[in-house]
């Protein structure tokens, strides 16, 4: 049995109405926090907006499963719901047509449509084979405001549930879990790099350089030690570059595609400003790691 006080829900500060195509595909319904509350979505608009910082606020979690993007046999779709008339908004997914019905008559929920597609569990909150349950956990207004919690890591059900949280069973279940259980500080510090445009100056062998790098958006990448996280962008040639924090040297990693078939590389500490000092190398067509003499350089954003 549902109540009124479980279904309200996570708080954002956008309430975009997105549509989404028909056609069916794996997607990966990403989850963000921002001052104790969850926040999920696997619309790429929004994933996008809030990863280049177009939504101030909110990060990474470092936590994904995957769903899909449209209707197949035997799956339902996940009504969405942004709560109006309080005062933090929020956002509420429930794949139960009892439930999704109710909340369509109630003047404190705006319906935004389906979020993704997903298979109903069992009674008994169990999945079919090769599927992984969805957990729902709510704040119990902890933070002074509603929020809701969904989950494939049954750790993380069990802190949120030691922290105070209620455990409302299972949501829905998905096709895959892809869980990173990670600082989500380091996806912070990545994400520090995204906005504006970058400038690094160095003199090399008597000339004066200037590379210019933009940095849109910042992807989980769990199987990589030290830095789970990479900003992707482009250069000035267009080409691709990323940077990433490394938690093991505490520096910036940032790599730069080249014309030729090599990589431009910088290494220096960041504390999220526009302007940081460090070392550049040139990596020749089959190096990661640098070598050699350190080349000082200037980033500048504007």
């Amino acid at each position: 049995m549902y109540t009124k006080s479980c279904v309200t829900t996570l708080t954002i500060l956008m309430g975009l109405a997105t549509t989404h195509s028909s056609m069916a595909a794996v997607v990966d319904a990403v989850e963000y926090y921002y001052s104790g509350h969850y926040f999920l979505t696997a619309f790429q608009d929004e994933i996008s907006a809030i990863d280049t910082g177009a939504i101030p606020g909110w990060k990474r979690s470092g936590y994904t499963f995957k769903v899909q993007s449209g209707l197949l046999s035997n799956y339902s779709p996940v009504c969405r719901f942004y709560s109006v008339g309080v005062s933090r908004g929020s956002h509420f997914y429930t794949t139960f047509p009892g439930e999704c019905a109710w909340l369509k008559t109630e003047a404190n929920w705006k319906y935004e449509g389906t979020a993704f597609y997903a298979q109903s569990a069992g009674t008994d909150g169990s999945c079919l084979a090769g599927k992984v349950p969805v957990y729902r956990l709510y704040n119990n207004l902890l933070s002074g405001a509603p929020n809701h919690r969904f989950t494939t890591d049954a750790t993380v059900r069990a802190e949120m549930i030691a922290k105070g949280w209620a455990a409302e069973g299972v949501a829905f279940c998905a096709e895959s879990s892809s869980s990173s259980p990670i600082d989500p500080g380091l996806a912070q510090q990545t994400a520090k790099m995204v906005g504006g445009t970058w400038t690094f100056s160095y003199t090399l062998n008597g000339s004066q350089n200037s590379d210019v790098l933009s940095f849109k958006t910042v992807v989980g990448d769990p199987l990589s030690v030290g830095s789970p996280y990479y900003a992707q962008g482009t250069n000035q040639y267009g080409l691709p570059a990323t940077a990433r924090y490394n938690s093991q040297t505490a520096q910036m990693e940032i790599r730069s595609s080249f014309l030729l078939p090599a990589t431009d590389y910088y290494s220096m500490p960041f504390n999220g400003g526009s302007v940081m000092t460090g070392c550049y190398y040139f990596l020749p067509t089959n190096e990661f790691t640098p070598s050699g003499s350190c080349t000082k350089v200037v980033g500048t954003r504007r």
